[in-house]
């Protein structure tokens, strides 16, 4: 069975500290191991989130019932 892990995104402006967090979590013995995405600040957080929406959205924008272009 392939499973994935749990996909966290941390945000961390100083790069130290995000080594040492994510090295903190890869010592856990975890099956399956997490994937860990780092980005150094809120809007970089949100771009890769974005993107990633975007991805599976197939880069079509998808529109809500609460768009103002509804």
């Amino acid at each position: 069975m392939n499973k994935e892990g749990i996909k966290i995104l941390l945000v961390e402006d100083d790069e130290d500290d995000a080594f040492f967090i994510k090295d903190l979590i890869a010592e856990r013995e975890l099956d399956p191991r997490p994937i860990i995405k780092h980005a150094p600040n809120p809007q970089s957080a949100l771009d890769f989130l974005d993107h990633r929406s975007e991805e599976r959205r197939g880069g079509q924008e998808g529109r809500s019932r609460w768009s103002p272009y509804h």
